[in-house]
C-alpha cells in the first residue's frame, strides 16, 4: 500500500530485479533487452489515478521469446506514484510497491553452484573473519531454505565455535557474499573454516585452515634467542682469544 493515494497519478512499470550480494533485491528499469523477463511483460492499465477506497485491477501478459532457456527468470511489475508536473523541478521521492513475478521456462532446467572461500592463512589474535562467495551458474533458484541448504563455520577440531547459515534464494547468475566473524579464537594453534552447500549432484564443499599465531609472543622469543646467540658467540670469541698462543 502507497500512503496518500487520494489524487496521485499511478502508473505500472515491469522492471528487471538484480539481486544485492547480501541477498536483498534491487528493482531496475527495464533495459530493453529482448532475453531480460521484464520485456516480456505488458501491462493494462499502464496508469491510473490513486484513491483510498479503490481497488484497481491491473492485467499482464508474458510473451517468453522461443529460445530462451529453460529454468527460471524473474522480473517485477512495479506500482509508482507519477511525480507532478512542477515547472523547473529538479529532483523528487517517487513512493513505490514492487511484486516480483518468478516465471518457469519449461524444459530442463539445469543447478549450478561456483563457491569461492577467503580466509587469512595466519592471525595474530580475534577476530578472525571468513568470507564465503556463493554464485549461482545455473538456471534454477537455489534455495537455502529448501533443498540447497547452506553454512559457513569455524571449527577447532571437532567443535562448531561459529556459523552463519544461508537463507531465502539465490537468483541464476547472482552473487550471495556472506562474511562470518569469529571474535574470540584461540591464541596458538590450527582453526578451520569451512563451507557446504546441497546441491542435486551432492554437497559442495570449501574449506581454508587459519594457524593461529601469537605473534608478540613469538617476537619476544626471537628477540630473547637472538640475544642469547650474540651473548654465547661473543663468549666463544673471548675464549679462543685467551687459548690462542700468538695472542
Amino acid at each position: 500500500m502507497l500512503d496518500g493515494e487520494r489524487g496521485a497519478r499511478l502508473q505500472v512499470v515491469p522492471e528487471d530485479v538484480v539481486q544485492l550480494p547480501d541477498g536483498g533485491f534491487s528493482f531496475k528499469p527495464a533495459t530493453g533487452a529482448p532475453h531480460t523477463p521484464a520485456s516480456w511483460l505488458s501491462v493494462s492499465p499502464r496508469r491510473f489515478a490513486g484513491s483510498p477506497d479503490r481497488a484497481q485491477p491491473v492485467e499482464f501478459r508474458l510473451a517468453v521469446p522461443r529460445d530462451t532457456e529453460p529454468g527460471e527468470h524473474t522480473a517485477s511489475l512495479t506500482v509508482k506514484r507519477r511525480p507532478p508536473d512542477e515547472p523547473g523541478a529538479q529532483a523528487t521521492i517517487v513512493a513505490a510497491l514492487s511484486v516480483r513475478l518468478t516465471i518457469r521456462v519449461r524444459g530442463r532446467a539445469r543447478e549450478g553452484v561456483d563457491m569461492k572461500l577467503e580466509a587469512p592463512g595466519a592471525a595474530g589474535r580475534g577476530p578472525v573473519a571468513a568470507t564465503l562467495r556463493v554464485r549461482n551458474t545455473g538456471t534454477t533458484n537455489l534455495r537455502f531454505d529448501g533443498r540447497n541448504r547452506g553454512s559457513l563455520v569455524f571449527r577447532q577440531g571437532d567443535d562448531v565455535k561459529a556459523r552463519a547459515v544461508l537463507r531465502g534464494i539465490l537468483l541464476p547468475r547472482q552473487l550471495r557474499t556472506v562474511v562470518l566473524p569469529w571474535e574470540d579464537p584461540p591464541s596458538a594453534g590450527p582453526v578451520t573454516a569451512r563451507a557446504q552447500l546441497k546441491t542435486a549432484k551432492g554437497v559442495v564443499t570449501r574449506s581454508a585452515e587459519i594457524w593461529m599465531v601469537p605473534w608478540r609472543q613469538a617476537a619476544a622469543l626471537a628477540l630473547l634467542a637472538l640475544g642469547l646467540a650474540v651473548l654465547l658467540g661473543g663468549r666463544r670469541h673471548r675464549r679462543r682469544g685467551r687459548d690462542d698462543p700468538a695472542a
